[in-house]
């Protein structure tokens, strides 16, 4: 074995070829991989960052709606600021015209605390409140007992001016990385250094009737979708992103005495369900990575009710009272992801990319192959057409010799008469091997018979070459 030939190695054999089109060709599609690869896939779409995804917490709270935002709980005197009773279409002491189909039932106007409750990332608000009285039936100690308790009375009311009532909301957020990465892991902020929170709203209606709505830049705007960002009440403890529940039942487009299809009753009877997304970000395109940033995104299901009891013992143990409590489940979900650099994925998106160029140079091997089959027959053909003109040229040349042999043809006949009328009378006859080498006619089917032959041959050629490549 030859130690040369096994340590060599083969190398692809490089064909230099001039053509300005397919040059001009290659050229623009080099370019175009180039800027996607550079502009959309790294600068635009970030393609050197990977994303992690987010965990968050969040604390709900309501606030009732005062005087400059006052707290009732650390200030005194702190005024409510609420709507009276009869301006209220669902109380039933309202003083105009209720509408075609308005629910209404007595009002009540009770604090925050009484109406809110408070659950791990979600808090839950009476819209309404039905109170059944209930009594004994029957002693525990009798061995038989028809029922437990008896229904005394029942009375339904309203919470009164609950979408005057202010949502605040405190939230942390973190991620956590895969365990084979580098990038660093653990708690990146809450609404205390987050910029002021931001309200998607998809309502175009909302965005004129609030001042302070800003559009994905920061910029006031009156068109949706657009941002409603929260405001800051000095008076609270923490820094909250605080909304009205009017605002966020506007960008979900639901009013509470809307009908509600699946209970048959107005939403302020039956209840809903909002899940308030908060969206984490820190990646834009064509910005690259910046702060994290945020905003609320509020989702609503029709056709789903809320509800909750509650038992009240007025005399244990005969006497008691049960809250069917129904309405608004806020519940936040913390989503989004956290963009860092990364070496490796900057690495695979480059080189992912990079396979293009096998597709240019596949694209461009391809439109060569047929330039060079086009060329193939094109040239056939115009060797075909120099022949049958060499052709057309040799028969006109020997056309001129076809009167020479008419004569002969008649003077053979003529002595070939004159032969049988006068046998013993010598006459010069031509024969007839002379008059065949003069026949013009024989040479053009000769020249004929070789056209057809070459034709053949070229078409053979031919054949074989659209075999290749097809």
């Amino acid at each position: 074995m030859n130690w040369h030939d096994f340590f060599g190695y083969e190398v692809q054999k490089v064909v230099r070829i001039h053509d300005p089109k397919l040059w001009i060709i290659n050229f623009c599609l080099c370019l175009l991989v180039m800027v996607y690869i550079f502009v959309i896939q790294l600068w635009k779409q970030g393609g050197y960052a990977v994303g992690y995804a987010v965990e968050g917490a969040a604390c709900v709270k309501l606030y009732e709606p005062t005087l400059n935002g006052c707290d009732m709980l650390n200030q005194s005197p702190c005024p409510l600021v609420l709507a009276p009773k009869t301006s209220l279409a669902y109380c039933s002491i309202y003083e105009g015209k209720a509408p075609a189909g308005q629910f209404q039932r007595p009002c009540k106007i009770l604090s925050a605390d009484a109406i809110q409750r408070r659950l791990p990332d979600s808090i839950s608000v009476l819209t309404s409140v039905t109170e059944y009285d209930l009594v004994k039936a029957c002693n525990q100690s009798l061995t038989n007992c028809n029922t437990t308790q008896n229904v005394n009375s029942k009375s339904t009311y309203y919470v009164s001016g609950i979408e005057d009532y202010t949502v605040s909301i405190f939230h942390t957020v973190s991620y956590a990385a895969s365990p084979d990465s580098s990038a660093p892991t653990g708690y990146i902020g809450s609404s205390d250094n987050f910029p002021v929170g931001k309200l998607l709203v998809k309502n175009s209606d909302l965005c004129l009737n609030y001042a302070n709505t800003v559009d994905t830049e920061g910029k006031p705007t009156n068109n949706a979708p657009c941002f409603l960002l929260a405001t800051k009440n000095p008076h609270h403890i923490l820094s909250r992103d605080e909304y009205p529940l009017s605002a966020i039942l506007a960008d979900i487009g639901v009013d509470l005495d809307d009908f509600n299809p699946g209970t048959g009753t107005s939403y302020r009877d039956s209840g809903m369900i909002i899940t308030l997304q908060i969206v984490y970000q820190n990646f834009k395109q064509w910005s690259g990575i910046s702060p994290v940033d945020f905003y609320y995104n509020p989702i609503f299901e029709p056709k789903i009710a809320y509800s909750y009891y509650d038992r009240v013992y007025t005399n244990y143990p005969s006497n008691q009272v049960l809250l069917s409590q129904n309405g608004i489940l806020i519940a936040t979900v913390a989503t989004g992801e956290i963009f860092q650099f990364s070496g490796t994925q900057l690495l695979l998106t480059v080189t992912s990319s990079l396979t293009l160029f096998g597709v240019v140079t596949l694209i461009i091997n391809t439109l060569l192959v047929k330039k060079t089959y086009e060329k193939s027959i094109k040239e056939d053909v115009e060797a075909n057409a120099r022949k049958q003109e060499d052709i057309e040229a040799n028969v006109q040349k020997e056309g001129a010799t076809m009167k020479d042999f008419g004569k002969m043809v008649m003077v053979q006949k003529q002595a070939s008469m004159h032969l049988n009328e006068h046998p013993n009378e010598g006459v010069n006859v031509p024969s007839h091997s002379s008059l065949q080498k003069m026949d013009p006619l024989d040479k053009c089917d000769r020249k004929d018979q070789e056209s057809e032959d070459a034709l053949q041959s070229t078409n053979r050629t031919s054949f074989r070459s659209a075999n290749f490549f097809f």
